[in-house]
């Protein structure tokens, strides 16, 4: 359908196609300039003056606060954006980062523990990569081994964003498919769960739990009682738990609020014995900047 689409949007652009329309707008992704939505122009002012300091920090063109914004990034990347970066990412961008988390779930966030990727796709291949496992098995004469592949299992909901099976397509791990509760409002059935898992390691190790919360493409907010039953799940199994939540600022029902599952994790007094990867991302939301990486 996607190969479809585009061969007669090619057409659309030729003047030879019979549609009613001029336009195909493409929804299977998250592109929201591309929808319509207008870059913040503070973010736009700041890249600027970041990548072209000697003629935008000593004007007046710009206003005061990106002025003082850029200057401060710069500053914190050895006075130039043409350097190298820490490779977790520029500290002083970390440190808001921690900021805004720990204003979002009303508890203290470390900085050190924020890591900056080029786009969170790439974070979540490289987190995965960094989960698949090898098994070393030693012969009868004990001194030689045998390097025995033993697949990583990785639970993912259905429906959800294919960049999950195409990443784990290509590494080789083993799909463990769990669905997702659309009479009851896209919710996670976890008592089905163990069941999964269980017959799963007869074919992998099963490591990984991906949830989508906000979910994509389903859209919904997972209540807080299930995000704790979630919890308690991979708690039990010794998961490490990925919770996308890219689409935490797209959440338009009326008297609902996103609540991160690290909040969850804190108020169930976890935090210090469970395993979690949170993503967020600046191409969604109010800021909407698909096309910048990095």
């Amino acid at each position: 359908m996607y190969t479809h689409t585009h061969t007669h949007t090619h057409t659309h652009t030729q003047g030879v196609s019979d549609y009613p329309f001029k336009r195909v707008l493409f929804c299977n992704i998250g592109d929201c300039q591309a929808m319509g939505q207008r870059p913040m122009t503070f973010i736009r002012q700041l890249v600027a003056a970041c990548l072209d300091p000697t003629t935008l920090l000593n004007s007046q063109l710009y206003p005061e606060d990106v002025r003082k914004r850029a200057q401060e990034i710069i500053t914190s990347n050895n006075g130039s954006m043409g350097c190298y970066s820490d490779s977790r990412g520029i500290k002083v961008i970390r440190k808001h980062v921690a900021e805004f988390i720990r204003r979002r779930d009303e508890i203290p966030c470390n900085w050190k523990n924020v890591y900056m990727v080029n786009g969170v796709s790439d974070g979540i291949k490289t987190l995965l990569f960094m989960c698949m496992t090898e098994h070393k098995q030693w012969g009868e004469d004990t001194f030689t081994y045998h390097r025995k592949a033993e697949k990583t299992g990785i639970l993912i909901p259905i429906p959800q964003y294919p960049l999950y099976t195409a990443t784990i397509s290509e590494m080789d791990a083993h799909q463990i498919s769990y669905l997702v509760d659309e009479d009851d409002n896209w919710s996670i059935d976890v008592s089905k769960l163990p069941q999964l898992v269980e017959e799963a390691r007869e074919h992998c190790q099963p490591r990984v739990m991906v949830v989508i919360n906000p979910g994509n493409p389903t859209g919904q907010n997972l209540p807080r009682e299930n995000m704790k039953e979630i919890v308690r799940f991979c708690h039990d199994e010794g998961l490490l738990l990925f919770s996308d939540e890219v689409y935490q600022e797209n959440i338009w029902e009326e008297d609902v609020e996103f609540q991160s599952f690290r909040k969850i994790i804190h108020s169930m007094g976890l935090e210090n014995d469970f395993q979690l990867a949170s993503f967020n991302s600046t191409s969604k939301g109010h800021i909407g900047e698909c096309g910048m990486r990095g």
